[in-house]
């Protein structure tokens, strides 16, 4: 069971130093993260930020993960030699992850169980719902039209069919 005390909390965050000079719950809340080295106050760049913050998330023991575009300001090495396998990890231990990304090294890596994909047209907005597993997408409305989940995800993760052969003759086959 869940409780929240919320006047013990409000107490804890005025007793907090400085308190006065944070002018709106907004910016304790989102913009001013607070990091000391060897009790020295620093500024990381966004990147480094996002790399303590997320890692730090990961690394608590929850039943349910919601990761909304992890890999903001992250490199591509990070993504795939942390990230990625904190994902799995967690996954392999029944824990439930939700993830809102445009990154195809965390949304085809760590082998989803269920996609979402938000598709816009003059119509306006369908959602799709399938799995790398089936290969399908359907629409959750008409549940009648069906994507193909392999030619979405390589059009809109990897910019395309097109895209991904030429980072193949680039890269090669290892």
């Amino acid at each position: 069971m869940y409780s929240d005390d919320l006047f013990n909390k409000i107490a804890e965050l005025n007793e907090e130093e400085d308190i006065d000079s944070v002018p709106t719950i907004l910016e304790l809340l989102v913009f001013h993260k607070y990091f000391t080295i060897n009790g020295e106050p620093y500024d990381p760049s966004t990147g480094e930020a996002s790399m303590i913050l997320l890692h730090r998330e990961l690394s608590e023991d929850k039943d349910v993960y919601i990761l909304d575009e992890p890999e903001k300001s992250l490199g591509n090495e990070y993504i795939n030699n942390v990230i990625v396998p904190l994902i799995k990890e967690k996954a392999k231990i029944g824990k439930k992850i939700f993830i809102a990304t445009h990154d195809a090294n965390i949304a085809v890596r760590t082998l989803p169980y269920n996609s979402v994909y938000r598709h816009h047209d003059r119509r306006g907005y369908s959602t799709y719902v399938g799995n790398p597993f089936s290969n399908g997408l359907v629409e959750i409305k008409e549940r009648l039209q069906i994507k193909d989940w392999k030619e979405v995800s390589m059009r809109t993760l990897e910019g395309g069919r097109d895209a991904f052969g030429e980072r193949g003759k680039i890269y090669g086959n290892p």
